[in-house]
């Protein structure tokens, strides 16, 4: 690679690359040296966001495009090869914008025969010899990374019982009753006699392509979520996080807390970056939800079908529709959460994901109940 103070130039075989650095952002260059077609697709790292696409600086297309999920057809691999969502690249332009972080990032001047919008991608390019395109982004800065709200009281009083010959923790609080295999999980929590969240503990059951989920919720470090090799990872036992009923901070460890309001339980996680080890993730195993509400880019609300056929999809904040009422996901306290979602032919597996930091790091998920 060649480098100047105003541009890059990128030898990779029988292509070139050329990245010029711009007032308002870059404009990229792929040459073929052989005059063969040439492909480029910029990648896209929103996971939430409002997609508009122009023609001739008229908005044609546009929708809330949460990435893998939403909306099919214009961001998924498999239905990018059909005709509708290619587009003559010339007078095109793409745009993606987040209205929670403010970010916006457009593609301009494309500069090929044809644009396609797929996967991860800002927008595909091809075309004879020479494709480009003219990137720009901004932001308002209108939120931060970090939560920092209430922390909840930490339920502490347990007394050992036995579920189906195995050894449980139980309590009885304001939130109702809650049951906790300390090295598998939750494994009830209970209001007005009626399950909330319940699993089949402690007989295994398979979700997606894991065999052994015991438990409706349990902790685990994981690796980064935005790696591009490993991206956000099934959970393993080898990453399961201790429960402790006390909230004992001098090790990493989950409990669980309550809040003013009766309807609300706490998940509280403390732990620490360590290598491969970035993420305090609490995962929750849902059978019998059917509809899904996720936050979109603008603070609004998608709701989606539990169907069949796989599905994933990033938000902020999420509900869950069960038997009789709605189960609530946000964060309360935490370095850039978000939660991930799973849809499978098994039910639901919900990972909230928070960064860890250096030192003990305190992360806070609400789960709250509304009964119809």
């Amino acid at each position: 690679m060649d480098a100047a103070d105003e541009m890059w130039r990128i030898d990779d075989g029988d292509v070139e690359r050329v990245v010029e650095f711009l007032p308002a952002g870059v404009r990229v260059t792929a040459m073929s040296r052989s005059a063969s077609e040439v492909v480029c697709f910029p990648w896209m790292g929103l996971r939430v966001a409002r997609l508009a696409l122009s023609l001739e600086g008229v908005e044609a297309r546009a929708a809330h495009a949460v990435r893998g999920r939403w909306p099919v057809d214009l961001v998924d691999f498999e239905a990018s090869a059909d005709g509708e969502s290619s587009w003559p690249a010339a007078g095109t332009e793409v745009v993606w914008s987040d209205g929670a972080s403010g970010v916006t990032i457009a593609a301009t001047r494309l500069r090929a025969e044809k644009a396609r919008l797929e996967g991860w991608h800002f927008v595909r390019l091809s075309g004879e010899t020479s494709v480009g395109y003219d990137l720009s982004v901004s932001s308002s800065g209108c939120s931060s990374r970090v939560r920092n709200g209430r922390g909840g009281r930490v339920i502490d009083t347990w007394w050992r019982s036995r579920r189906a010959l195995a050894d449980v923790l139980q309590t009885t609080t304001d939130a109702g009753t809650l049951i906790v295999a300390p090295e598998a999980g939750l494994v009830e929590w209970r209001r007005d006699g009626r399950p909330v969240v319940c699993s089949s503990f402690p007989s295994r059951r398979a979700i997606g392509p894991l065999t052994t989920v015991s438990t409706a919720l349990w902790a685990c470090a994981e690796p980064d979520r935005t790696d591009l090799d490993l991206g956000a990872a099934w959970p393993t036992d080898d990453a399961r996080l201790p429960f402790q009923p006390s909230g004992d901070t001098q090790g990493a460890g989950w409990s669980l807390t309550s809040f003013d309001s009766p309807s609300e339980l706490g998940v509280r996680v403390i732990a620490i970056a360590e290598e491969r080890r970035l993420e305090a993730v609490v995962f929750l195993a849902l059978a019998r939800a059917t509809r899904v509400r996720i936050a979109d880019s603008d603070g609004g609300v998608l709701e989606l079908d539990v169907s069949p056929d796989p599905w994933r999809t990033w938000t902020r904040a999420a509900s869950f529709f069960m038997d009789g009422g709605w189960l609530h996901l946000t964060s309360v306290r935490g370095i850039h959460p978000e939660i991930l979602i799973r849809s499978t032919a098994q039910g639901l597996m919900v990972a909230a994901y928070s960064r860890l930091a250096s030192e003990p790091t305190t992360t806070v998920w609400s789960v709250r109940w509304d009964a119809l």
